[in-house]
């Protein structure tokens, strides 16, 4: 038990924080001998990954282990409870990521953290700090088999260990399910309806490809579940540059329905859309067509909270290099979702000027959920069914 001083000179006895210890099975070797340890750099430094010592190491698992259990049979070789014999075996690497089960200060927790969010903190600072490691390997030896893990490059099942603090007194072991998502044989669903709506957007992006013009909002609906399964996995760079991406063309999109439902010809509508800039289209182009508050230094609105938390990170990325923190997604990510929440709420109100804007966000086949009221349902009857998102008039 250690103690802090309080007032008075009385010593006030103070818990010893417990330390975690995590079992990362990598799917790939790194270039660093067994038992090497890389520690926590300084207690001055305050980012979290500072918090985790690392351990590499490599076992042998032979091929009958390795098809029934790599993880469990290759943890069982690391602490000594199975011997895989000397049969045709494989490499495994493995690195034990060891911190305590203390929240610091720069880590984003609630005044009163649950069990769950606790655990959830500890762990992204592990896995930050193995990314660290093969970052670091990545640089040092150019080695083009390594890269940074995803939750899904992991085993499904991830076994740690807890001491107590200040003894190592081992006090127990776990594991916990990492990739317990829906497409696991055990947790699919199977529906009739997503067969059918899967169906729609296939036939949809066989017609845009035989007319050479695609659906202007079907590929950013992709884009969007794209980067946030990237999110979901700890792909943190990819996710930021997925969903800004997913932005560019669902506004872009909305941009070529607002123009052809003003009746250009399509020269005028690739001229206009090829002279607009992304910064334009945002602050100018959108504002004018569509309404609404698009201030970009308003950070409670839900453009000015896109402007600064996803776009901004975006371009602290492309353009300064800047990696990202696990903590950085959450934030971002409420602020893509809001957003394209508002633009379809501005869309809706400019149904009347815009039905083929407004059937091109709601429509089936390009990802909307297909939702119209009455009167909207008029307006766009005689769109359906048609290549709504082709030029009205062509040169």
């Amino acid at each position: 038990m250690a103690y802090l001083k309080a007032k008075g000179g009385l010593k006030m006895p103070q818990k010893i924080p417990n330390d975690l210890l995590f079992y990362f099975l990598l799917p790939f070797d790194l270039p660093i001998p067994s038992g090497v340890i890389y520690g926590p750099v300084s207690d001055k430094y305050s980012e979290s990954l500072n918090h985790v010592s690392l351990r590499v190491t490599h076992t042998h698992v032979n091929f009958q282990d390795l098809a029934e259990d790599p993880y469990g049979y290759g943890f069982s070789t690391i602490i000594g409870t199975h011997d895989p014999g000397e049969e045709e075996r494989s490499w495994q690497t493995w690195i034990q990521a060891k911190t305590t089960d203390e929240i610091f200060a720069d880590e984003p927790a609630s005044s009163n953290p649950s069990a769950d969010e606790r655990f959830s903190i500890i762990f992204e600072r592990c896995m930050g700090a193995v990314n660290s490691l093969i970052g670091a390997s990545q640089v040092a030896t150019k080695e083009n088999l390594m890269r940074k893990i995803s939750k899904e490059g992991l085993a499904p099942q991830i076994i740690y260990r807890v001491f107590e603090g200040g003894t190592d007194a081992l006090l127990c072991q776990s594991s916990f399910r990492l990739n317990n998502k829906k497409y696991n044989e055990r947790f699919a669903s199977y529906s009739h309806d997503d067969a059918e709506s899967i169906r729609a957007v296939i036939d949809y992006e066989r017609r845009g490809a035989v007319e050479g013009r695609h659906h202007p909002i079907r590929v950013a609906r992709q884009l969007a579940t794209e980067g946030h399964a990237r999110l979901m996995s700890g792909d943190e760079i990819s996710a930021i540059i997925m969903m800004q991406s997913a932005v560019e063309k669902y506004l872009s999109g909305v941009f070529e329905m607002i123009l052809l439902d003003e009746n250009p010809s399509r020269s005028d509508i690739d001229q206009i859309r090829g002279d607009t800039s992304f910064k334009s289209l945002f602050t100018k182009m959108l504002p004018d067509k569509l309404g609404g508050n698009w201030s970009t230094s308003n950070t409670s609105t839900p453009a000015g909270a896109y402007w600064v938390r996803l776009y901004g990170l975006r371009n602290q990325i492309i353009h300064s290099g800047h990696e990202p923190h696990w903590r950085d997604l959450p934030p971002a990510s409420e602020a893509f979702h809001d957003l394209f929440a508002f633009v379809d709420e501005q869309v809706a109100k400019k149904s009347r000027l815009y039905p083929r804007a407004l059937l091109a966000v709601t429509d089936p086949g390009a990802g909307g959920d297909g939702n119209l009221t009455k009167s909207q349902r008029e307006r766009v009857q005689d769109l359906e069914g048609t290549l709504y998102w082709c030029p009205i008039k062509q040169e």
